[in-house]
């Protein structure tokens, strides 16, 4: 992953993407159709949204005005991003206020500022979510800035941006059926030398649960992660399935507490998985080490 992503949080990952409870695997076959579905839904976001006063939709300038970048998170891979530019009669200061008091229909109140210079405040940025977004979208944000226009009343722009999950590789679903064995590692402390634990589980219901659930996780978006808290130890976060035959390869699903995991296919990386620190609560609970840290 090696892109960065603009909302990023103290602590450990990003801030949560609307559909964490209902998450969605893609397959390769169906990202053809995913951003003209993107499209569609970010058409729908932007309907939604609105307008106090009197308001005219300008057309969109061959160069935009540079002060009026709504709050986004950026540089996402497969996203796509819908803007619309209007003239409103009134003031910024009225504008924002009307839309953090209006939060459109199915959506939920993101963030809202305002800056400026010489205690002038003069942009304002308010944002939304949707309340419940379909389940393969990784994130979406109907995002607004506010600045004054010449003459008069205010420049309002607006931005539908609808981020997908990208499609797993199919190399990483793990047929429980061909596995006899996964191995869990996990650190023991947190801060200073991690001191290792690690137990084989052999039981066909527990290779299978934990296939179900590492088969269960989407894609990860290519974005970068801030995880200022992890530490060398938190690398040791591990499954390993072990396969009952040399037909079948060896699976190594591995975190470093950061949200996301990483996987190796007989040693070849795939693509990460989205687990939401699903991987970490899942090793602490099977070696008994909850709340430890």
């Amino acid at each position: 992953m090696a892109i960065a992503m603009a909302a990023i949080v103290a602590g450990c990952g990003t801030a949560p993407a609307p559909g964490t409870g209902h998450r969605h695997v893609v397959t390769a076959g169906h990202r053809g159709s995913q951003r003209a579905e993107a499209e569609a839904y970010g058409r729908r976001m932007l309907a939604r949204l609105r307008l106090p006063g009197h308001a005219d939709r300008l057309p969109w300038p061959a160069r935009p005005v540079r002060s009026l970048q709504p709050m986004l998170p950026a540089n996402l891979h497969d996203v796509t991003d819908l803007h619309a530019l209007y003239r409103v009669s009134l003031a910024p200061a009225a504008v924002h206020a009307y839309l953090v008091a209006h939060t459109p229909a199915g959506m939920r109140a993101g963030d809202a500022s305002q800056s400026g210079r010489a205690g002038t405040i003069t942009d304002y940025d308010v944002d939304y979510n949707p309340a419940e977004p379909p389940a393969w979208i990784y994130d979406a944000t109907l995002a607004t800035a506010v600045v004054p226009a010449p003459g008069s009343g205010s420049l309002l722009r607006v931005d539908a941006q609808v981020a997908w999950y990208p499609p797993r590789s199919a190399a990483e679903h793990i047929a429980a059926s061909r596995y006899r064995a996964v191995t869990a590692t996990a650190p023991t402390r947190w801060n200073g030398p991690p001191r290792p634990v690690t137990r084989t589980f052999t039981a066909r219901a527990v290779v299978a649960r934990l296939a179900a659930l590492v088969n269960g996780w989407p894609a990860q978006p290519d974005i970068v992660l801030n995880c200022p808290a992890i530490t060398a130890a938190s690398t040791l976060y591990r499954l390993v399935f072990v396969p009952a035959s040399s037909r079948w390869p060896t699976i190594t699903v591995k975190s470093d507490g950061c949200l996301s995991s990483g996987v190796q296919v007989d040693g070849h990386g795939q693509p990460a998985l989205d687990d939401r620190g699903g991987l970490v609560t899942t090793i602490d609970r099977l070696l008994g080490l909850p709340g430890r840290r």
